[in-house]
């Protein structure tokens, strides 16, 4: 359908699941429409999200249109994430005729008429389910309820003129059952599931004698900061050494939060023979050693989704993760699914004493893994966007 024009909306850019939608979304829209990326910031280019993700967006006939911002709204790190979005609401709604369908991958969206959202998790909800963000969103004091926040969200509101009926007509995606239940009690309205795409390329020997030469050590993937606790992961895989394993750990990601990283770093100097803080790593780099590698394990409470968590099992990795969030429907066994520190040692104990099951779970879980393609997402996002 060349010729009709698609706005793929994403206010500003990092590394992770959302861009990964963002980028493949844009993949498969433009076989079929003519497409434009509008977005806040004027760093980003396609050929950085092609490097990162694995998508061919440069060769494509794709234009970023950078719509105007003040400079501190520009860049994702730079925080204000709510008035962000209620000023891309508000640029949008000035252009929205210049499009015949707006899809926004960055969470919910009033474009001015109706449209597609792809909600990783929802933005403008009250604090009663804004709070199962993560576990430590209501202990932050500029979230919780307060005339600070009222106002703050009273002026976003104000810059948007945003209507909550009107977003409710859009057509309405998320990345888990977990959201889609969320989005449901908040909002009333049903949600179609769709995980967010994962580029790895599965390894191609999966043999029992493949995996058993891997080594005996833990992947651990996200932005070095509280929220990822990897303080309590650390502690869990000490844990697991005391019990006779010679097990290690390598806590992959980009700085955050400079203090939580010292600390990371202070454990990792003490613990030198097992402990190992990677930064700055190619894709490339990331993903070889990933797959040298039988396990990982993912710590956040109420991830989304967890990409990262779907690119270890699409690796062919083991991976344990929280009792919480999306990430529980990518492993699905009770096996990998922790409730405490101490519930995850006895768990991991089990498994690394029992080499068959091992086996029977990396093999599970490489099948599980084919879910997350990015054909089968472009695939859906094609169809959705052509019943719109």
């Amino acid at each position: 359908m060349k010729g009709k024009k698609v706005s793929v909306i994403h206010p500003a850019f990092g590394r992770g699941g959302t861009e990964a939608v963002c980028a493949w979304t844009l993949m498969g829209l433009s076989e079929d429409y003519d497409v434009e990326l509008l977005t806040f910031d004027d760093l980003i280019t396609l050929k950085a999200l092609d490097d990162f993700y694995g998508t061919t967006l440069n060769s494509r006939k794709i234009k970023i249109r950078v719509l105007d911002a003040p400079r501190k709204l520009r860049r994702m790190d730079s925080g204000y994430h709510l008035l962000r979005q209620h000023l891309m609401m508000r640029e949008v709604k000035k252009i929205k005729d210049d499009y015949d369908i707006l899809f926004s991958t960055y969470n919910e969206m009033d474009f001015g008429k109706k449209g597609i959202q792809y909600i990783h998790f929802p933005f403008l909800v009250d604090f009663e389910y804004a709070k199962h963000k993560e576990a430590d969103f209501g202990k932050i004091w500029y979230h919780r309820p307060s005339p600070i926040r009222w106002a703050y969200k009273k002026i976003g509101y104000i810059l948007s003129q945003f209507n909550y009926e009107r977003m409710k007509t859009n057509l309405t995606i998320v990345n888990s059952a977990w959201t889609g239940k969320i989005i449901r009690e908040a909002y009333g309205i049903e949600s179609i599931i769709l995980y967010p795409p994962v580029r790895v390329d599965s390894p191609s020997v999966t043999s029992p004698e493949e995996f058993l030469s891997r080594e005996l050590g833990f992947i651990a993937i996200g932005r070095i900061e509280p929220t990822k606790r990897f303080i309590e992961i650390v502690r869990i895989i000490q844990n697991v050494r005391t019990r006779g394993f010679d097990v290690h750990l390598h806590i992959i990601g980009t700085p955050g939060d400079a203090n939580y990283v010292s600390r990371l770093k202070k454990l990792a100097k003490e613990n030198s023979k097992w402990l190992f803080i990677e930064e700055g790593l190619s894709r490339s780099e990331l993903i070889r050693l990933i797959s040298r590698h039988r396990y990982g394990i993912h710590g956040k409470i109420n991830e989304h989704f967890g990409i990262a968590v779907a690119e270890m099992v699409k690796l062919g990795l083991i991976v344990f993760v929280h009792n919480s969030g999306g990430q529980v429907e990518i492993v699905q066994d009770p096996a990998l699914i922790y409730n405490a520190e101490e519930d995850a040692v006895i768990k991991i104990e089990r498994i690394l004493r029992d080499e068959s099951l091992q086996i029977s779970l990396h093999q599970t879980l490489l099948k599980r893994g084919l879910i997350f393609s990015v054909e089968a997402f472009t695939e859906k996002i094609r169809q959705l966007t052509e019943e719109l």
